[in-house]
C-alpha cells in the first residue's frame, strides 16, 4: 500500500512545491517502521521461534526494495536525481536480487544482508529525505556520491559473498 502512495506522492512534486514535505514525511515513517520491524523480528530471533514468520522474513525485504527503487525510479523520471545516482542503486539491487535467487536456486544456500549492504541501504533512504528536502545542489550531490559509492562497495562485497558461499555440510549420522 505505501509503495504506490510514495511513488505517486514523489511524482507530484516535480509539478509542485507543495508535496515536498509530504514525500519527506513518508520516507521517514517508512524507514521508522522499517527499523522497529527490524528490532522486533532480532526480539522475535532470540525469544520465541514460533513468533517469526519465514514469508515475512522475504516479504519485508522486497517491499524495501519496491519502495526505496521506486522512488530512485520516480526522481529520476522527473529529473530530480541524475541517472547515474538512481541507476547505480537500482542497478545494484536488480542484479542483487537476481544474483541472490540463482544462488539459492542453484544451491540452496540463502544470503543475507551485511553491514555494508545495511549502510548503503540506510544512504539511500537519507538521499531520498535529502534530495527531497531540497537543500543546496552541492549537498544533495555530496549525499547520493555518498550513497552511490557505498552501493557499489556493497555490491561489490555481495558479489564476493555470492561467489564463495557454500552450501552448509549436513551429517548422516
Amino acid at each position: 500500500m505505501a509503495v504506490p502512495l510514495v511513488i505517486w506522492v514523489i511524482y507530484q512534486t516535480g509539478s509542485t512545491l507543495d508535496l515536498d514535505w509530504i514525500a519527506v514525511s513518508l520516507v521517514v515513517a517508512l524507514q521508522v517502521t522499517d527499523i522497529l520491524d527490524g528490532y522486533l523480528a532480532r526480539q522475535a530471533k532470540h525469544g520465541d521461534t514460533r513468533r517469526i514468520n519465514p514469508l515475512g522474513e522475504v516479504l519485508d525485504p522486497i517491499a524495501d526494495k519496491l519502495y526505496i527503487n521506486g522512488a530512485f525510479l520516480t526522481l529520476m523520471w522527473i529529473d530530480r536525481i541524475p541517472l547515474w545516482a538512481g541507476g547505480v542503486i537500482v542497478a545494484r539491487d536488480f542484479l542483487i536480487a537476481m544474483g541472490w535467487t540463482l544462488k539459492y536456486v542453484l544451491t540452496s544456500v540463502r544470503l543475507l544482508p551485511n553491514m555494508l549492504g545495511k549502510a548503503a541501504d540506510s544512504s539511500h533512504a537519507l538521499a531520498l529525505v535529502v534530495v527531497m528536502a531540497r537543500p543546496a545542489v552541492s549537498v544533495s550531490n555530496a549525499v547520493l556520491i555518498l550513497a552511490a559509492a557505498l552501493t557499489v562497495a556493497s555490491g561489490i562485497s555481495y558479489t564476493h559473498m555470492a561467489l564463495t558461499a557454500k552450501p552448509a555440510a549436513t551429517s548422516n549420522g
